[in-house]
């Protein structure tokens, strides 16, 4: 850039003595030498995606836990019907959730430790099911632990 005086400014930061430069002129910003996704990146997008399958499959082990309900054809074919809640698949549901919530915190402490720039965000979708199966645990416990223990 020059003024007036045909004087070259340069207001660029400077960085380990190299000058930044872009086509527009002297800058002061860093150019962006991060290209794709490294390895943190990638655990944690794994990480999301353990606790989703996770998340699907207690909801699976959940539904098969609860107590059968009489409809059309346990009525019309004499079906015997469970009236209690199935403990094997409340148990499997009960670690399923725990192996959510040590999953997601795995995922938060890894996207801690990437977490350095402005343009970095920590994974929603970690954090929510993080809260939500802390939660669950905690309501599961109150709600079945009678039957569990």
């Amino acid at each position: 850039m020059a003024d007036n005086t045909g004087k070259v400014q340069f207001t660029g930061k400077r960085r380990s003595s190299k000058w930044f430069y872009s086509p527009d002129g002297p800058t002061t910003e860093f150019a962006e030498r991060r290209r794709g996704a490294d390895r943190l990146t990638k655990a944690i997008q794994i990480f999301s995606a353990a606790s989703w399958a996770l998340v699907i499959l207690f909801v699976v082990f959940f539904g098969l836990a609860r107590p059968m309900t009489d409809d059309f054809f346990s009525r019309f074919f004499d079906g015997a019907i469970a009236r209690g809640w199935d403990t094997f698949y409340l148990s499997v549901s009960l670690w399923l959730l725990i192996a959510v919530t040590a999953v997601c915190a795995g995922g938060i402490i890894i996207n801690s430790r990437r977490h350095k720039r402005k343009s970095d965000r920590y994974n929603k979708s970690l954090i929510f099911f993080a809260v939500l199966s802390f939660i669950g645990i905690i309501a599961f416990l109150a709600r079945f632990s009678g039957l569990l223990f």
